[in-house]
């Protein structure tokens, strides 16, 4: 249910500023109100002059509001420590990137005691924007489906910078001459659409194009997802939605789909889009009269270079938390260190259960015979046993299951 001033309390006003929502628990809310309200005053002075700061610097702020503030604050946080330490001053440094740290924490906390209508938000109060807070409702989340994300996951973001370094590489690799690829978020159908160039022929996408993204879009998934709940599905969609849900600068806002409260209650609220919504409820009139809630149509122009852009300030926010002189090189190492045993682990598990497999048949000589009675391919095959992980993870060994003719459970991941 959306947050209402009857049920949820205000926890800053000024002539210009309400910060509302929050748990619906009042002891939570004002726990979460004093740490908050504490936080904002060390870090920034006052609230209000930190809520200023955050409307005028905020990339996707459309001039009167702040959607998640507690985030807002810590990703502010993160980019004036990444900025001081380009500037040489590490001793701004490491103050914002512990404020980054803490609100980080009060983020945690949040999602603990809240649900997702509930976030602390911010609203500026004006003659012309006094919005009632229903509408500042997030975004929802959309369902599996072609183009489509799948539904909420756990991110499970690989901490090395060298991993996004090398991923904003691959990216780069492409942004010259596939810059006329774009994507297309439509909230109305909670789903991706990809775009090239300008013509109304633009739907088609080039194979070489889309092989392109998928490959090196699969590779940086699984740095914030991981691999073993991705799948054989394509890992564009999956991509983009991590960029989007990461609220990322280069995307422009080109449209707002209305949803009305009956629409919003009876089901995209928890994810699902409008449009299978009103269908089951057998709506045909248009929801802009009675809306309650307004989705965001969003649109990313030249992917692979904003996609490259965003690896790059994913590495320099990770090379921030674990640098430390001496001591941040050694924290990215043992990092590193622990994923290449990871990998070895898991390349002698595959090897020796492929081998132990194999055996069982008589006649079947090497992996070449494994791809010729229903297996991955010979070269997918020696990429699994090496113990690298990729978004293809679950579908390989779907294959391998097929061809050993046993259950997908009994294959190592």
């Amino acid at each position: 249910m959306a947050e209402s001033r009857d049920t949820l309390t205000d926890i800053h006003l000024s002539d210009q500023w309400r910060v509302h929502g929050g748990p619906r628990d009042k002891p939570a809310r004002e726990e979460l109100r004093d740490r908050l309200i504490s936080l904002v005053i060390k870090a920034f002075g006052s609230v209000d002059s930190s809520l200023d700061l955050l409307l005028k610097e905020s990339p996707r702020s459309t001039g009167n509001r702040i959607k998640t503030l507690i985030r807002a604050y810590e990703l502010f946080s993160l980019r004036k420590a990444r900025e001081a330490v380009e500037a040489q001053d590490p001793a701004s440094g490491q103050r914002f990137a512990k404020f980054a740290d803490e609100f980080r924490e009060l983020d945690g906390s949040e999602n603990r005691t809240t649900a997702p209508a509930e976030k602390v938000r911010a609203l500026l109060r004006t003659d012309f924007c006094r919005l009632p807070a229903h509408h500042l409702a997030p975004a929802p989340q959309a369902t599996s489906g072609t183009g489509r994300p799948p539904a909420e996951r756990t991110l499970d973001l690989i901490a090395d910078t060298g991993f996004w370094k090398q991923r904003h590489a691959e990216f780069l690799t492409d942004a010259i001459r596939f810059a006329d690829l774009k994507a297309e978020w439509k909230a109305y159908f909670g789903t991706w659409i990809l775009w090239w160039g300008s013509t109304p022929d633009g739907i088609r996408i080039p194979p070489e194009v889309l092989e392109a993204l998928n490959e090196t879009s699969g590779n940086a998934v699984t740095g914030l997802l991981g691999s073993g709940e991705i799948g054989d599905q394509e890992p564009w969609p999956l991509w983009l939605e991590s960029m989007r849900k990461g609220e990322w600068r280069g995307f422009r806002v080109t449209g707002n789909c209305p949803v009305s409260r009956r629409v919003w209650d009876a089901g995209v609220r928890i994810g699902r889009p409008p449009v299978e919504v009103r269908r089951e409820l057998g709506l045909s009139t248009p929801d802009e009269p009675e809306a309650d809630h307004w989705l965001e149509d969003l649109t990313l122009d030249n992917v692979f270079r904003e996609s490259a852009d965003f690896c790059e300030d994913l590495a320099r926010v990770l090379g921030l938390v674990v640098q430390d002189g001496a001591g941040g090189d050694a924290t990215q190492q043992a990092a590193q260190a622990r994923q290449a045993k990871a990998q070895a682990k898991r390349a002698k598990d595959r090897s020796d259960w492929l081998d132990q497999k194999r055996q069982q048949h008589k006649d079947w000589s090497s992996d070449t015979d494994i791809a010729a009675n229903g297996g991955p391919t010979y070269n997918t095959i020696q990429r699994y046993r090496s113990g690298t992980a990729s978004t293809r993870d679950l579908y390989v060994r779907r294959k391998i299951a097929d061809a050993l003719q046993c259950e997908i459970k009994d294959v190592p991941e």
